[in-house]
């Protein structure tokens, strides 16, 4: 057993995984140079293995990607009743900074933009089928047609059945 060795065994409270992190011999001359050269080795930090391209990018997704992918979110789920809390949670932010990124980026609130998803998917249903206003009303989400009805009055200044018949004879809808 050498010095270094026994001071180790003899130092109280001393172990061998204090040293181990020991990355050389002091800056200035020390008479415990030689013996600590011998039981931890002077070694480079170790350098980052190159990341290969063909695996995918683990950045955080952004804040405009986060709102991205909720107005994606909205579009594929507009039977369904969402909140901002849900959105928000799912893009892992708070509810205000949620609202104020997701106001920033579309220019509305989300829970209006969502009811303006679901009245222009209305309009196209209205436009393209024969689907009674009820049988709409569900298809976005509403059970209650006659507050659907007063939405769609809302964002269109018209009541869905007058959109339906004025699409249908080819006059103007504003």
């Amino acid at each position: 057993m050498d010095i270094m060795q026994n001071a180790i065994h003899l130092a109280p409270g001393t172990s061998q995984t204090a040293f181990s992190q020991f990355k050389g011999p002091p800056a200035w001359p020390s008479p415990l140079a030689p013996f600590v050269r011998r039981i931890v080795p002077v070694t480079a930090p170790a350098k980052e293995a190159p990341r290969p391209s063909s695996l995918p990018d683990s950045r955080p997704p952004t804040n405009e990607e986060n709102i991205d992918k909720s107005v994606a979110y909205m579009r594929s789920h507009l039977a369904e009743s969402l909140t901002v809390a849900r959105l928000a949670s799912m893009a892992h932010i708070s509810n205000s900074h949620f609202f104020v990124l997701f106001k920033k980026r579309t220019g509305r609130a989300p829970i209006d933009y969502f009811i303006r998803l679901r009245m222009a998917h209305a309009a196209t249903l209205l436009e393209e089928t024969e689907a009674p206003v009820r049988q709409i009303a569900a298809c976005v989400g509403y059970d209650d047609e006659f507050y659907f009805s007063r939405l769609f009055k809302l964002a269109n200044n018209v009541a869905p059945s007058v959109y339906r018949r004025r699409v249908k004879s080819g006059r103007r809808l504003a």
